[in-house]
């Protein structure tokens, strides 16, 4: 009634969508297997090289999430469906389908705008000036997973990690993604190079850079000193001469000791007007704060988002040093409109969605790694270009 949602074909005027039904006889993981194949045995046949589906919507039951990755619904028809189709998977509850319409509008609303997005649309991206003689600008998320990997012989278990880059257009429009294979320890930052070069030149190569074109390059690593994020990052820049680049190295980190008060602040209000004293002291979503020529300090979490939990901390933006780009206001501002960018929610982010996918991406790799079939090469070869992780 309130024409929040107004159904996915309607908002974004997907005129040929077209939904399969796929019923598992019960709620446990082989029926939800039998369903995915099924549904993939009887759908349409399509041209050679097209996949059967473009996106798998799976129904879940809140108490699945408390269950083991082997027997867990998402975890195991998200990888059926990357492994045999290469589409990605959109998952929700039963309870969350049983809400009255009014949550209901604002639930579909939102898993509206995920499910467009691992179709492929852009919804929406940030309203830029753009001169004529700005330089072609690009944005990684930097990010790693460390687990036990399964090894026949003698070692049994052994910790392999794997490492992520997630591509940005400064109009926070998402381009790319990429991974480095499960490497040992010792193998790790070498991997992380190659998987950044190959990023670079592959996402230069799509927006059709010729030789000597200016590049410049945006790198955000959610750790501070993240040493081990450092060397592959410059590394990889200074071994590609063919483009004019200068590059940030942007450090993003929560885990400090500092932290910022807004003493005028003692009587703060919900979005719907009544008190919320667990908020009281909390700086305004935005603050930015200077600590030092190349540091920053910027509160992502304001009254309108806190949810408890004592009182957050503002990420502390660091530039490194050997960096050759070194407008750290230009980019503070940028990281913080990136929070607005994450197509996971319609509400602000806690963070920079550079920084929010690549801690996806290695959380849902870890759990992905438990699954047989499942391997990070599938990323690289078949859903670079995909937002299977959100």
């Amino acid at each position: 009634s309130k024409n929040v949602f107004t159904g996915l074909k309607n908002m974004y005027r997907l005129t040929d969508l077209q939904v399969t039904y796929a019923v598992a006889e019960s709620a446990n993981m082989k029926d939800y297997s039998e369903a995915v194949h099924r549904s993939l045995r009887e759908a349409p046949t399509v041209a050679a090289g097209e996949p059967h589906f473009h996106m798998l919507l799976t129904v879940i039951k809140e108490a699945h999430r408390n269950l083991p990755t082997s027997e867990n619904p998402y975890y195991q028809t998200t990888a059926l469906a990357l492994i045999t189709d290469h589409v990605p998977t959109q998952a929700i509850t039963i309870e969350k389908l049983r809400k009255k319409d009014d949550d209901l509008q604002y639930i579909l609303n939102t898993m509206a705008v995920a499910c467009y997005a691992k179709l492929g649309g852009t919804s929406h991206v940030l309203k830029l000036p753009k001169p004529d003689d700005t330089p072609t600008e690009l944005i990684f998320g930097i990010g790693r997973s460390t687990g036990s990997t399964r090894q026949s012989g003698r070692y049994g278990d052994r910790e392999q990690t794997v490492g992520f880059a997630t591509v940005f257009r400064a109009n926070g429009e998402y381009l790319y993604n990429d991974s480095t294979p499960y490497c040992d320890d010792d193998k790790y930052e070498e991997a992380l190079e190659e998987t950044i070069r190959r990023s670079i030149e592959r996402v230069a190569a799509f927006e059709q850079l010729p030789d000597g074109a200016p590049l410049q390059l945006i790198f955000h690593v959610p750790r501070r000193p993240g040493r081990r994020e450092e060397r592959p990052i410059l590394n990889a820049v200074g071994k590609l001469p063919r483009y004019k680049i200068k590059f940030a190295l942007v450090h993003v980190n929560d885990d400090h000791r500092m932290q910022l008060f807004d003493l005028a602040n003692t009587s703060p209000k919900s979005r719907f007007g009544g008190p919320k004293p667990d908020a009281a002291f909390l700086p305004p979503r935005g603050m930015a704060v200077t600590i030092g020529p190349r540091e920053r300090l910027v509160t992502f979490i304001g009254v309108g988002q806190y949810r408890g939990n004592g009182s957050p901390a503002p990420l502390r933006i660091t530039l490194d040093k050997r960096s050759t780009f070194t407008d750290i206001e230009y980019l503070t501002q940028q990281l913080y409109l990136l929070s607005f960018m994450s197509v996971r929610s319609l509400n602000p982010g806690i963070a920079p969605v550079t920084i929010s996918y690549a801690e996806r991406l290695a959380q849902l790799t870890g759990q992905l790694r438990t699954v047989q079939q499942w391997t990070v090469e599938l990323i690289r070869l078949k859903l670079a270009q995909k937002l299977w992780f959100i």
